[in-house]
């Protein structure tokens, strides 16, 4: 890994800004005995390999043993193959595997992956990964999520439990390989760079495509062509995207009010908030939290 992948320390207020607004809900779909001779594990899905080993196999590379404590991370959008033994055609594009001759069935924790908004899903979400022998944070965030789901504590402290270790999940792994994420690559650009930093640090403020290009340094005409070009998007309507994040997050939690999140995300009144979130979520924030 060169060092120009690697996240600099001054980039990581940044990458800790995204991670706060990350528009990734987490869903536990419970834990699942792999006994069956096929069975598939729908994406995107974070997946905590509870009793090993198996194997796991991406388009076009090797299978990959797995030992309990392991995790997978994909966000294909096609659904992988988990299958009882290894299989002679290695064709399939996802796939899990495990010996024949095994005493017990090998075991997944599943926590299902909703992207929120649609605009940028794609150039957020990383190419399938997985994490062996994962450090004591990871160790100990995933054995608590297994914990309390075998417990049968309530949905919504197990979602959260499942969000903690998605988000350190992506964290470490985006520190590693930034450039795994299309939506980064402006944080490698000397005049994107500090702009992108600014709305994520900064996304209520009263932001003009003029005055973005002021932090760049740089022309307006000139700075709206790079950031589209490098961004896929628009300035303003990245911006109107990121404070959607946020929202979506702080209507998460129900002590937060609809004036407070507003403010926070943006908008003078919490009319004006609602218009531009049905238009970017299709449903009001009221049935957006309602629906959790």
């Amino acid at each position: 890994m060169s060092q120009a992948d690697v996240v600099a320390p001054s980039a990581r207020p940044t990458l800790t800004a995204l991670l706060s607004c990350w528009p990734v809900v987490c869903q536990v779909d419970g834990e699942r005995s792999l006994s069956a001779p096929e069975d598939s594990l729908e994406s995107p899905a974070l997946a905590v390999v509870t009793a090993g080993p198996l194997w796991v196999r991406f388009a076009n590379a090797e299978p990959e043993r797995l030992e309990s404590g392991d995790l997978i991370v994909t966000h294909e959008t096609d659904s992988a193959d988990i299958l009882s033994h290894v299989a002679d055609d290695l064709s399939a594009s996802n796939g899990f595997w495990r010996p024949d001759d095994l005493s017990s069935s090998p075991g997944l924790l599943v926590v299902r992956l909703e992207c929120i908004g649609t605009q940028f899903a794609p150039g957020l979400m990383p190419r399938p990964f997985v994490i062996r022998s994962p450090g004591s944070a990871d160790r100990a965030l995933s054995s608590s999520l297994l914990e309390i789901v075998r417990l049968g504590v309530a949905a919504p402290v197990a979602n959260a439990a499942a969000t903690a270790l998605y988000l350190h999940v992506i964290q470490q792994h985006l520190q590693a390989k930034p450039r795994d994420v299309q939506m980064l690559a402006g944080l490698f650009d000397s005049e994107i760079g500090p702009v992108v930093a600014a709305l994520l640090q900064s996304p209520a403020q009263d932001w003009t495509v003029e005055s973005l290009a002021d932090v760049g340094d740089m022309s307006r005409s000139a700075f709206a062509r790079k950031f589209r070009d490098l961004m896929g998007a628009a300035p303003i309507d990245f911006l109107v995207e990121v404070r959607m994040w946020l929202a979506a997050r702080l209507l998460k939690q129900p002590s937060r009010d609809l004036k407070s999140i507003a403010r926070e995300a943006g908008y003078q009144s919490p009319a004006a908030f609602s218009v531009a979130f049905k238009r970017w979520s299709g449903e009001t924030p009221s049935d957006y939290r309602r629906r959790g």
